[in-house]
């Protein structure tokens, strides 16, 4: 189904033969698009930007007109969209790699949704002693060297984060090396990569299980670990509903990693090979972990992804994977520049990055220009674009570096949740 997404859009349609059978100001590739520009401001504001933009002012539709417009796509178009465009990026470009590995990270973060019974029966609630909520989370598999989301799986707050992730571990390429931080199942989520034919690098506490006290104390930079698997492993499994043998066993290594200030961390891994995977390099690639941060640092704040234009479900649906593509698409236009980013930082003393929060508003600007002007004129477009970014580089700030508060402006359309266990930037 994924592959007829662009040549037959009809499948999508919630009345097929019926839904944009006529030729209005608002066909069914201009409303994928408007929605794709992320609506954040009034409807009748944004309508009148992507329809100047299209140099068609004149024919402005209503905000009605284009609600009822993306009311007839189904949110899935958009969910298979978001997967088209990750699985396009590793497509039409040589991803940045670890050694042979793509590196990801898998985390996830919660937001809120308009207070809307209808969007609480579809996405949960979250509750505390005075209110509940609309609220849903998500559990991204982030490619922290290219910036990419590469999946994304929703649940609500009644479903473990630590659970959902390790149900999701089958669709872990081959190629991926899985960064977690703490609180995963560090037993059973090495069993299940192995299983699967992947990797993975887990942070663990000091106090974890027996044999990990037992190894800080040693003072050993490294120890490989043959273990039977657990009770709560063994449950887990069942739940999964994978088989396993009465004397199941887990192989991974421990790895000692010391911070500056002294202190220690031990990281789990499930390469064992000592020789080509030195256990000096560990506690770097687990620091680049901090990426999925930033990235839901930029879908909550920058993008706003807790705004929404709609408050059905399905259309709530196609805003939630809209923000999502949308960063997809501005990490693909970044990676297209990293030679023209080389060379300005070949000429520069502080090594400079592009700046996702100008290139949010730049990109949006662009989407009409991108995809609904001649095929034609793409290239150049492109071009532009890029000479536009170039000019907003920033400099790369080290993850250790202090950081000045940024200011955020009051009110719902700014406000975003800290990630568990984070204090934000």
């Amino acid at each position: 189904m994924v592959a007829n997404i662009v040549n037959s859009p009809e499948l999508y349609f919630h009345r097929p033969g019926a839904d944009f059978t006529r030729r209005r100001l608002l066909p069914v590739e201009r409303t994928v698009w408007v929605v794709l520009s992320l609506l954040r401001q009034s409807l009748s504001v944004e309508i009148g930007h992507f329809f100047q933009r299209l140099d068609a002012p004149e024919d402005m539709p209503t905000k009605s007109a284009l609600v009822q417009a993306r009311q007839k796509i189904k949110y899935q178009f958009f969910e298979h969209l978001f997967h088209q465009v990750a699985g396009l990026f590793y497509a039409c470009f040589e991803p940045l790699r670890w050694r042979r590995f793509r590196l990801w990270a898998a985390d996830g973060s919660g937001f809120r949704l308009p207070d809307i019974d209808e969007l609480g029966e579809e996405f949960g609630w979250h509750v505390n002693q005075h209110w509940a909520v609309a609220s849903a989370r998500i559990v991204a598999h982030f490619d922290v060297l290219n910036q990419i989301i590469a999946n994304a799986f929703f649940h609500t707050r009644y479903e473990a984060e630590s659970f959902i992730a390790t149900w999701h571990i089958h669709t872990v390429p081959s190629d991926v090396l899985m960064i977690y931080d703490r609180g995963y199942p560090a037993q059973v989520i090495p069993w299940l990569h192995r299983y699967f034919g992947s990797q993975c690098l887990v942070r663990l506490s000091l106090t974890h299980s027996i044999v990990v006290k037992e190894f800080v104390a040693s003072k050993k930079r490294q120890l490989i670990v043959c273990e039977q698997i657990n009770h709560r492993s063994k449950r887990m499994l069942r739940a999964l509903g994978i088989p396993f043998g009465p004397n199941e066993t887990v192989e991974y290594r421990l790895v000692r990693y010391e911070l500056p200030t002294g202190e220690v961390e031990v990281l789990l891994t499930t390469l064992t090979d000592t020789k080509r995977y030195p256990a000096r390099d560990f506690g770097p690639l687990y620091n680049k972990r901090w990426g999925v941060e930033t990235c839901f640092f930029s879908l909550k704040s920058l993008l706003q992804l807790a705004r929404f234009s709609a408050v059905t479900v399905n259309n709530a649906w196609q805003d939630i994977y809209a923000t999502l593509i949308e960063y997809n698409l501005l990490s693909a236009v970044h990676h297209s520049m990293r030679e023209e980013v080389s060379q300005v930082n070949s000429r520069r003393d502080t090594p400079c990055q592009p700046n996702r929060n100008v290139g949010i508003g730049i990109l949006k600007s662009f989407i009409v220009r991108l995809f609904l002007r001649p095929r034609e004129n793409l290239e150049a477009e492109i071009a532009k674009l890029e000479r536009y970014l170039l000019k907003c580089l920033e400099p790369v700030r080290e993850n250790n570096r202090p950081r000045t508060p940024k200011m955020m402006r009051l009110g719902e359309r700014h406000n975003w949740e800290h990630n568990s266990g984070q204090s934000g930037q």
